[in-house]
């Protein structure tokens, strides 16, 4: 008696959603997606939907399926589907604003999908020429390999379109981090990192570390007064070593460049290191324990230029 009673409430529950649902033409509704993706869906006048499910079917075949709350914006998910019947892509939305769009392929099978919310970050700042706490309206996209469901790459966005982070996987793995500004990341197939650049904006100086088997190998720490620090990229540079012709001769021009070349031990303890600077290379060598072994300094030789002829 119990469950004959529950079906007949079930049933009841449905024959109300159904009767709840508002058919529309796609002359009726007017449907406006924003550059910060905020999807509103309004009559053709502009003017709010009165609150209700909204479904649009055209030739038969169920194109847009939504929701609209007591205030008449768009709420829930918005499912729009393809010619074939599939679902194309699914947005949400909550309070106003879009928290997470979802797109599937022509099959209906997961391509790539799109997450929205207010984060605490770091951004450079111009003025300070410092990474400094934020709070920004962040686009988190995922996207997918064709008709797989392995993950190929992700990329934060701040604000207006403002890169963030990338990242890209093989096999579902991370294969590299790229951090705007700040730092970039790669990795073996074991997830183990391989190599890692970092940017000082305090220093202006740029760090490469290399690891094997997951231990530090040798690093590379280069200064360039050439390097355009801007906006939090390193746009452009010159090489580390700066020369000019002078009465037909290569002479090493006066700056401030330098790179510091080290090399480890496998118990971290550093091996060697060389240094170029003003012209000259320093080079180091030491026992693993510490003891400076060997030391020279010579001048850095420069290939003569080469006179083309007419």
């Amino acid at each position: 008696m119990k469950n004959t009673i529950l079906i007949v409430i079930l049933l009841i529950n449905n024959i109300c959603l159904a009767q709840n649902v508002i058919n529309v033409r796609k002359d009726d509704i007017l449907v406006k997606e924003y550059r910060d993706s905020t999807l509103v869906i309004l009559k053709k006048d502009s003017s709010l939907l009165k609150q209700g499910n909204y479904q649009l079917t055209i030739g038969g075949q169920l194109a847009l399926d939504f929701q609209i709350n007591s205030s008449g914006h768009t709420e829930g998910n918005v499912l729009a589907y393809r010619d074939n019947g599939f679902l194309g892509r699914k947005t949400t939305i909550k309070d106003g604003r879009t928290t997470m769009k979802t797109d599937y392929s022509e099959n209906g099978i997961l391509s790539d999908s799109t997450v929205y919310g207010m984060q605490n970050i770091e951004l450079y700042d111009s003025v300070s020429k410092k990474l400094l706490p934020k709070k920004c309206w962040v686009k988190h996209e995922f996207e997918l390999q064709r008709d797989s469901k392995n993950l190929q790459f992700e990329t934060k966005y701040c604000g207006k379109q403002k890169i963030m982070s990338k990242t890209f996987y093989n096999d579902n793995k991370v294969k590299s981090i790229e951090f705007e500004g700040n730092y970039e990341n790669l990795y073996d197939e074991n997830g183990i990192v391989t190599s890692r650049t970092t940017y000082n904006w305090k220093t202006n100086e740029i760090t490469k570390l290399y690891y094997e088997k997951g231990k530090l190998h040798w690093s590379e720490i280069e200064f360039n007064e050439k390097f355009l620090w801007k906006n939090g990229q390193v746009n452009s540079y010159a090489t580390a070593e700066t020369i000019e012709i002078v009465d037909g001769k290569v002479v090493q021009k006066a700056n401030k460049n330098y790179t510091i070349t080290t090399i480890y031990y496998p118990n971290g303890k550093i091996k060697s290191t060389e240094t170029k600077k003003n012209g000259e290379i320093l080079s180091k060598e030491f026992s693993p324990d510490g003891k400076l072994l060997k030391q020279e300094s010579k001048k850095i030789e420069y290939a003569p230029p080469v006179m083309m002829g007419n």
